[in-house]
């Protein structure tokens, strides 16, 4: 069965092969027109958000074809993902919406609940979960010098790949904190840390984040080594 409203999570350079494989997967269709309207940014705006709902209800198909609406951004804004939640749950007949992220945590819970993903990422979600908590681990053991290159770091590599990365680094830290206080191990540190990583992902969802502010005050917060 057809789903409205898709998010495909994959580099840039991953998105047409995984949308090209997307139209395929939708078997019976070979005869259907799809028109494709394309709205790519690095930041999803609320003006820009409001903007693809008036296209999508400006372009509904012709009887017998159908508008797809392709989404490309690197991070997005809570009130611009607001904006979009009414029309990817219901929006006009035949349209069609696919957002491409580089990773699903782009995405607020309420605007992924209406998507179906698609992924593009070459790693199965069990070798990524070890993989992460391993880096969650090797941050948690540096000193704080220490990290505050490392944040440098993932900083620059925002740049050029958009807050996924921010995205990933806090899901490995989240994962190792869990796991952690669901084996009681150090149980008190963990249920202490992971509001804070909690809070910091909610004020990265926000307008204009200081990224900086933000996770540098992840490597003071988290225990460290003196």
């Amino acid at each position: 069965m057809k789903h409205h409203a898709y998010v495909l999570v994959c580099r840039a350079e991953e998105s047409a092969a995984l949308e090209q494989a997307l139209f395929a997967s939708l078997e019976g269709e070979e005869s259907i027109v799809r028109e494709v309207t394309r709205h790519s940014f690095a930041s999803l705006g609320v003006d820009d958000a409001r903007a693809i709902k008036e296209a999508a209800y400006r372009t509904a198909s012709m009887p017998g074809a159908q508008s797809w609406h392709i989404v490309s951004c690197t991070s997005a804004t809570v009130e611009a993902q607001n904006a979009l939640l009414k029309v990817l749950e219901e929006p006009p007949k035949d349209t069609f919406f696919v957002l491409c992220v580089p990773h699903a945590e782009v995405l607020l819970p309420t605007v992924r609940s209406r998507l179906m993903t698609v992924s593009g990422r070459l790693d199965t979600e069990k070798d990524a979960g070890v993989k992460g908590e391993e880096n969650a681990r090797v941050f948690i053991e540096m000193s704080l010098p220490e990290r505050v290159r490392h944040v440098a770091i993932l900083l620059k590599e925002v740049e050029s790949k958009g807050d996924g990365a921010l995205h990933a680094f806090l899901d490995d830290l989240e994962r190792y904190y869990a796991k952690a206080l669901r084996a009681t191990r150090a149980s008190d540190i963990s249920s202490s840390v992971l509001p804070i990583v909690f809070a910091t992902r909610e004020y990265l969802y926000g307008r204009s984040p200081s990224r900086k502010l933000l996770f540098e005050n992840i490597a003071l917060q988290l225990p460290h080594k003196r």
